[in-house]
This record gives C-alpha cells, structure tokens and sequence, in this order.
C-alpha cells in the first residue's frame, strides 16, 4: 500500500508506504490513523483511486476526500 503525492514542480513524492498482507478494512483503517499520528493529514486534499471498494467505502467514514474514483464519476 502506498500514498504518493505530487511536488511544486509536478514530480512524484512517496510519502508513505507499507507491505501489508491484504488490503481489507482494517489495514486502512491502521494505515490512515499511523498517517495523522504522524502529522501527515490528508484529509483536505484530494484522493486518486481506482475501483478499490475498501477504499471507497472507508473514505467517509475517515472523511477523506475521494475526487478521482469510478464513484465520484457516476455521480455526475
């Protein structure tokens, strides 16, 4: 799992990453909390991701904000 973000000069940055046995729920739910225990909040800027159903389905409930998804493009 990881969280890539972009720079001022529109390079790519890994800002975190972690090997995990699966991606379920529960990994997300660790690996966003370790992100703010870390000072890193990521809960105002905007999230990529694909068709990942955990993902989108723990993003209210962590209040992050998912623009760029299948989700977020049906419901235009």
């Amino acid at each position: 799992m990881h969280l890539v973000g972009r720079d001022g000069n529109l390079q790519n940055c890994i800002i975190s990453f972690s090997l995990v046995p699966s991606e379920d729920n529960d990994i997300y739910f660790w690996f966003f909390n370790n992100l703010s225990k870390s000072g890193v909040d990521v809960t105002n800027i905007p999230i990529f991701c694909g068709r990942d159903v955990v993902m989108l389905s723990i993003a209210g409930t962590l209040t992050l904000n998912v623009k760029y998804s299948t989700a977020s493009c049906r419901a235009r």
